[in-house]
């Protein structure tokens, strides 16, 4: 399970940092980001487009004549 917080407030996330750590030895794992927005983009992409062409058969080296033959048109 992953939770993100999301705050503005730099003490408000050092506390809640401070208390999380004290789950580290019982397995909890704590990756601070200093600029989610950013990384959100990102993610939504890859979460929207993720197993898109999953069910296709696609020839990589076939797929890359055919986009190289529209630049020969």
């Amino acid at each position: 399970m992953t939770i993100r917080l999301e705050t503005n407030d730099e003490q408000l996330s050092e506390k809640v940092l401070w208390l999380l750590s004290h789950f580290t030895k019982d397995g909890l794992i704590i990756s601070k980001e200093d600029n989610p927005k950013d990384n959100l983009k990102n993610h939504n992409i890859i979460t929207h487009t993720r197993g898109i062409l999953s069910s296709k058969s696609i020839d990589p080296l076939q797929w890359q004549d055919n986009i190289r033959s529209e630049w020969d048109r």
